[in-house]
């Protein structure tokens, strides 16, 4: 049997470390059916003969091997190494009645293949069908397997050898007769570890310096300086918003702005700098709300859970939506920490792998009653600004407290003689009872006025219940106060300091008698000092929910009002009064602090009647007073003395103008958390949310080593738990192949975000195995499992071609040399600033909006979305900090194959298009970079070595002679042009006010050119 190129070519590159001839012989059929033979099973076959078929045909299924040997109703349908007298091959070329497919024959060439599959032993690599796909019965799948940690093999040249990692790379090679690669030159070496541990590329004085150096720990300083940048962070966290899809606007039509999802972003950055141990990691972005004593970072961690999608248009079926974002977040997780495609349990149990569909809902319910609220979440800086603003506040405001402190001085002993001795007084009522009707909490103060706290998330009615021996009672008092405890000062709860008082209510009952609130007493008359205009006292005479008393925008302020009772009542034996304050205009508008009186007073009450307790206090020597006497009596001089009202309205003003406190005003709309009450999930049937099946509970696919519930059902903590636990056999595995992805393009199982068995397998599958290990029993340090990769001989290598491995290792699957890569989008933007000088380092902080194409924007639906140009340094911060838009994101990160945020991304492609070339010279961005990089030329470089400065700045090396030479050429050609034509030196340099005292015009225009020609090279935006 004669194989294709290609076919030679897998299975040269797919041979296992243990090397023996029947190895090499499975491994050749196994390629065979994976390229000539499951491929006409999928198009032609699985329709009717496989799990998803129903009924499936024949009782013939043909996705697994087992069940395509055993056959179905007519028996066997292959007979290893006889064609002719197996089933399938009648059935392939419609002999006895046999037609398969149906409709028409399949061509020659393809059953001549299934004859030569069939002859050779009909290898079937796909494993064996469970007998219930219940987890009882483990697939021979690899990656379900348990995580074996192999020794490291002989390497045959141990001189090569600079950690374990070499060991099974070189023992891969020399049993194919290859070797390593030589190490790449030292100045190459800096920039690919730079790049790949920061994004930025080191300065020549940088590369100097390291080539300077010749200790022996010269290479591991370096890596140890770079692991230890702000910037590692940066460049790592890049990766996973990837993973996590992160954006900053909704998506769908309206997709609005997320103002606050760069927290998480920010959370992510702090997390990797401080090498977070990666099961933490995993903890706090899933389940950060669930440990105990949860802080604001680590509710903000749970924002990787708010990077879905969410539609706010018009008509949108609420449910179905939630829906939507509940599915996403299952399939994140599955596709970030395991490696799996679960996503194809939505509709139907997988067609390739052990997973059914109650598997996919019973992980779909971990999910299922997450919640999205905003909370508090000041930053370091906010809290630092708001101290000192504060401080400067405080030191401003003494002045009015000494004012009004020297005003009572002198005229407080006055005031208190015109207090009469005798009634009618407001006799202020102890509450005995306190009650709500939808859980607010109400509290007695010390000077008997009553303070809500709570959710304020529902209508409620307050109860108070008290008992009086006053008689003749006409009228009932309420205060409502302000306190700085409340928002905006109170006196309400509202958001904005306000209240709505639907109905107040007066109940009186004997005070001996029995339960109950007694009989209503009506209401006649009410006023107020102060009601919000449409919101008058009068509205809560009636019961009227849509009405009621307010007092906006007087926040922050005492307000009194008086209710007339339409009879008098009180006895000499007592009595019980019940009062209700009633709230239903709004769910959010509870008074927070309040004070009920009585009074006997003749009709009309008026409301500046003293109370009882305050002729009480004038009647006590000043030394005798309790220090609650002393307050209530400088209220009541407050409230009365005409003379203090300008100090007390300029001390009221000044106050308003306090600092807001980040804590109340600072939100990080970035968090997830579980709802109250726990959403009962069920299989959707086909994937509709609407046709539901049976109840399921939280639970991991079967295939895989259970999890164990901390309580009576498991949570969301407890799956964190699983996913790094030590017998998962996936995440350790599935995050060590991302790594070594990122470092050399491939990672050792290329499909890495497919472990199932349509996957790729492993190539090299025991240093897989070891490698995830190891960073299990290193405490999952994400710094340390870099380290070890970059400081390997197999990191370390040249990425120059070689011929000797074109054909027998065209994608370098054996790592016989390292891999050319270009950097990604953000990058590409980030080597054009940092090589112009023009690039701001600071890290963290919210997101920033380069200059991009005049009405790019207006694309999206939302034409209310404008693009904020940023100005000054923020212009020049790094592409992770550019706003992105999901419908219309950023144009040259696009085109550079920025994935779109919709869905999780674990690997970016990589493609070489003209429009790349045109952004990378006509772009305002690198434009502009270039005539910066000019001007730092002409400025630090001599004459003759400007050119040579630019190359270096851009690519990290000297050039060489042939190199050197054109540029040289290209200089002196444009400097001769722009002399011949100065009107476009201006248009070509930009403002080099700053320097043209050092260069001229023409030969200004000519650098820029020459940087802009350095800047297009394929090796600026490469990483050897």
């Amino acid at each position: 049997m004669r194989l294709s190129l290609c076919v030679i070519t897998v299975l040269v590159t797919n041979v296992p470390t243990s090397l023996t001839a029947q190895t090499i012989d499975d491994d050749r059929r196994a390629v065979f059916f994976r390229e000539h033979i499951e491929p006409i099973l999928k198009q032609h076959c699985f329709e009717c003969h496989s799990a998803d078929s129903s009924p499936v045909q024949s009782e013939l299924r043909l996705d697994y091997s087992d069940v395509l040997r055993t056959g179905g109703a007519t028996g066997p349908v292959v007979e290893p190494g006889n064609p002719g007298r197996s089933l399938l091959i009648r059935a392939l070329m419609h002999e006895d009645g046999l037609q398969m497919p149906p409709d028409k024959p399949l061509s020659t060439k393809i059953v001549n293949d299934f004859k030569t599959w069939i002859a050779d032993g009909a290898v079937d690599p796909r494993g064996n069908a469970p007998e219930r796909f219940d987890g009882q019965e483990h697939q021979e799948h690899w990656a379900f397997q348990p995580i074996r940690n192999p020794a490291p093999p002989e390497a045959g040249d141990e001189e090569q050898v600079r950690n374990d990692i070499d060991h099974f790379i070189l023992h891969r090679l020399k049993s194919q007769g290859i070797h390593l690669s030589p190490e790449a030159d030292p100045a190459t070496l800096v920039r690919r570890l730079s790049l790949d541990l920061t994004g930025l590329p080191p300065s020549p004085e940088e590369v100097d310096e390291f080539l300077n150096d010749t200790s022996r720990d010269a290479y591991a300083n370096l890596v140890s300086r770079l692991l230890d940048s702000p910037h590692h962070g940066e460049r790592w966290g890049r990766h996973w918003l990837d993973a996590a899809h992160y954006g900053d606007s909704d998506g769908y039509e309206k997709d609005a702005p997320r103002p606050h999802a760069w927290r998480w972003r920010e959370w992510v950055v702090n997390a990797i700098n401080s090498d977070m141990p990666f099961d933490q990691f995993t903890i706090e972005q899933l389940a950060g709300d669930l440990l105990p004593d949860a802080t604001t970072d680590q509710r903000i961690a749970t924002g990787f859970q708010r990077n879905t999608l969410l539609n706010t248009e018009g008509g949108v079926d609420r449910e179905e939506d939630r829906v939507k974002r509940t599915v996403d977040r299952t399939n994140t997780v599955g596709k970030v920490w395991l490696g799996l495609t679960l996503g194809c349990c939505q509709c139907h149990s997988h067609k390739y792998d052990p997973f059914t569909q109650g598997d996919y809902y019973s992980f779909y319910a971990f999910f299922n009653s997450l919640t999205e609220p905003d909370i508090p979440a000041p930053t370091p800086e906010l809290l630092e600004q708001y101290a000192a603003d504060l401080s400067v506040f405080q030191l401003d405001h003494q002045a009015y407290l000494t004012a009004i402190r020297d005003y009572r001085s002198e005229t407080l002993t006055a005031w208190e003689r015109t207090v009469p001795q005798e009634g009618p007084f407001w006799h202020v009522l102890n509450p005995e009872q306190l009650r709500t009707t939808a859980g607010t909490s109400l509290s007695r103060e010390a000077d008997r006025s009553v303070f809500a706290t709570g959710p304020n998330n529902a209508r409620d009615t307050y109860v108070v219940v008290s008992t009086t021996q006053l008689t003749g009672i006409k009228a009932v008092r309420l205060e409502v106060l302000a306190d700085s405890r409340l928002p905006q000062n109170g006196p309400g709860l509202a958001d904005n300091g306000n209240f709505v008082l639907s109905t107040f209510r007066v109940f009186v009952a004997g005070a001996n008698q029995g339960e109950g609130k007694g009989r209503l007493i009506p209401l006649k008359a009410a006023r107020a000092t102060f009601s919000q205009t449409g919101r008058n006292i009068e509205a809560a005479l009636v019961d009227d929910p849509g009405d009621g008393w307010a007092t906006y925008p007087e926040q922050g302020k005492d307000h009194t009002a008086v209710f007339e009772l339409a009879e008098t009542i009180g006895d000499n034996r007592g009595v019980r009064i019940t009062i209700e304050l009633d709230h239903q205009r709004h769910p959010d508008h509870q008074i927070g602090k309040f004070r009920l009186s009585i009074t006997n007073d003749t009709h009309p009450v008026p409301i500046e009647l003293h109370d009882a307790d305050i002729a009480q206090t004038v009647l006590t020597p000043p030394e005798e007073r309790t220090g609650l006497q002393q307050l209530r009596l400088l209220q009541e001089f407050d409230y009365t003395e005409p003379g203090l009202d300008p100090l007390l309205e300029a001390e009221a003003k000044h106050r308003s103008q306090i600092p807001k406190s980040p804590v109340l005003t600072a939100k990080a709309q970035t968090v997830s958390e579980d709802s109250s009450e726990r959403r009962e999930t069920r299989v959707h049937l086909r994937g509709n949310f609407l046709n539901k099946g049976g109840v399921v509970q939280c639970g991991t696919p079967a295939v895989l080593p259970p999890l164990t519930a901390s309580g009576e059902t498991a949570d969301r903590l407890n799956l964190a738990h699983w996913l790094v636990g030590e017998k998962n056999p996936l995440t350790s595995r599935v995050i060590v192949n991302r790594v070594w992805q990122r470092y050399f393009g491939r990672g050792l199982v290329a499909t890495e975000d497919d472990f199932g068995t349509q996957g790729d397998p492993p190539s090299h599958p025991e240093l897989l195995d070891w490698l995830a290990t190891w960073f299990r029993e290193h405490g999952w340090s994400m710094k340390t499992l870099h380290r070890l990769i970059v400081t390997s001989a197999t990191y370390r290598q040249s990425s120059a071609a070689r011929p000797d491995l074109t054909e027998r290792d065209p994608y370098n699957v054996l790592l016989a040399r390292q891999n050319r890569l270009r950097v990604e989008s953000e990058i590409v933007r980030d080597l054009a600033l940092t090589a112009s000088g023009l690039l701001t380092p600071t890290v963290g902080g919210p997101n920033v909006y380069p200059t991009q194409g005049d009405d790019h924007s207006a694309l999206g639906f939302n034409s209310r979305f404008t693009w904020p140009s940023s100005t000054g340094k923020d212009r020049y911060r790094r592409g992770l900090y550019t706003f992105f838009k999901r419908t219309t994101p950023y144009p040259m990160f696009m085109t550079f194959d920025s994935p779109d945020s919709n869905t999780s991304c674990t690997r970016r492609d990589r493609s070489n298009t003209p429009l790349q070339a045109l952004t990378m010279w006509n772009d305002p961005v690198f434009v502009e970079c270039a005539q910066a990089l000019a001007q730092v030329a002409a400025n630090r470089a001599p004459t003759d070595a400007r050119v040579s400065y630019i190359f270096r700045r851009c690519l990290g090396r000297h050039p060489a002679a042939a190199e050197q030479h054109i540029l040289e050429e290209l200089f002196h050609t444009q400097q001769r042009r722009y002399t011949d034509a100065k009107d476009r030196v201006f248009s070509i340099v930009g403002d080099y006010t700053s320097v043209e005292e050092i260069v001229s015009g023409p030969e200004l225009a000519a650098l820029v050119d020459v940087a802009r020609a350095v800047m297009n090279l394929d090796e600026f935006i490469t990483r050897e």
